[in-house]
């Protein structure tokens, strides 16, 4: 079990998950990769309906191409774009500049956006967004006279097109001009998993509510990780990697989405937690706030974007690379046999970052780790 995960990899035994009704096979993110020490991408942040079982809500999502295709500050039509709602892969290699146009083409702030109804409302109702690359080693540089591209610098504030504010806080950059990012990764940064998503104080969680995020991944997993049949230092062609996004939506019945996540959406099992096939229903409950109704509506919880997909793991195994990028949810993951009902033995390979040992005791693992995964035995073969 893992519990408050952000990034983990998984080596999962031989298993089979039952198919489900409400989506088919898990689709792999797609993924743009660096070439000559360099990823030229345009990124443009703008509405998109999806389709999360039978609701049609209007996400936000990251639409992606290679600068090469563009034209202008345009991404083509066809395959060479992607604009999925469970986001994308960024793929780099130690040495390389991430480089960005970025476009901000979103609506207004919602309506429940708590801090665009506030003192700040003036500056955050025309929903400025811009990027973050979380748990990168990186610059935090800001732009200057002679280079006009930021590195990962959250201060500045990307606005749709002529909607820049009359209120600006000294300290932060505006502009409703395409914003560019030069994001270098230093030769010596370690391989691992990553994310990137919005960071616009007082909007973040509504902008990841409607499905900001994405994945980075610098080297390879054979970097760290090698098939016990392999020898050290060789290349591990049948190591089978799997990337797996959670991210998570409130969709009242008429599809809006509720932005504002209320952790009370759907009544809790007990225990406390909510267990159910990729979503639960909404319920209607009164508070000191007041009555808050749900009901007909839905909270769902998505692998890249699919609700309940299918994952049908090879007999040699593979490894799950793991990213939570919700919003307000803490998720506690198993593995079990669908046809059983019972645990199925994995082994933990790191949790945030950090390789996990697995020859440490148990209970010495757990309390380590603050309780963020409970460590077993491994079952005998």
């Amino acid at each position: 079990m893992t519990k408050f995960l952000a990034q983990a990899f998984l080596f999962l035994v031989p298993c089979i998950f039952a198919s489900s009704s409400l989506n088919a096979e898990l689709r792999e993110p797609p993924t743009f990769s660096s070439s000559g020490h360099q990823l030229d991408l345009l990124i443009i942040a703008r509405p998109k309906v999806i389709q999360l079982d039978e609701f049609s809500p209007t996400a936000w999502v990251y639409e992606v191409c290679y600068r090469r295709d563009a034209a202008g500050n345009t991404c083509p039509q066809g395959s060479k774009t992607a604009a999925e709602y469970g986001g994308m892969r960024l793929q780099l290699q130690p040495g390389d500049h991430l480089k960005i146009r970025f476009i901000n083409k979103l609506p207004p702030a919602p309506p429940d956006a708590e801090h665009a109804q506030g003192d700040m409302g003036e500056m955050l109702e025309a929903n400025p967004t811009n990027l973050h690359t979380h748990g990168l080693i990186v610059e935090p540089r800001r732009a200057t006279a002679s280079d006009h591209s930021y590195g990962d610098y959250v201060y500045v504030l990307s606005y749709p097109k002529g909607k820049l504010p009359s209120m600006q806080h000294p300290g932060l950059d505006y502009t409703d001009n395409p914003l560019d990012y030069d994001i270098y990764v230093p030769l010596g940064h370690p391989s691992g998993l990553f994310w990137i998503h919005p960071h616009v104080h007082g909007l973040a969680l509504n902008q990841m509510s409607y499905g900001l995020a994405g994945i980075i991944t610098i080297g390879s997993v054979a970097d760290n990780v090698r098939m016990v049949s392999q020898p050290a230092g060789k290349n591990t062609p049948d190591l089978h990697v799997r990337y797996l996004t959670l991210k998570d939506m409130q969709v009242l019945p008429d599809n809006r989405v509720l932005s504002q996540e209320d952790p009370d959406f759907c009544e809790a099992e007990s225990g406390g937690g909510v267990s159910r096939d990729g979503f639960c229903p909404g319920q209607t409950f009164s508070d000191e706030g007041g009555e808050h109704n749900y009901s007909g509506g839905k909270w769902f919880f998505t692998i890249n974007g699919q609700v309940y997909p299918t994952l049908s793991v090879p007999g040699s195994g593979e490894v799950w690379r793991i990213t939570h990028a919700s919003g307000s949810r803490s998720y506690d993951l198993t593995v079990q046999d669908d046809s059983t009902g019972k645990p199925i033995v994995f082994q933990l390979l790191a949790i945030d970052g950090v390789t996990v040992v697995s020859s440490a005791a148990p209970d010495a693992l757990a309390r380590a780790t603050g309780g963020k995964f409970s460590p077993v035995f491994a079952l005998p073969a």
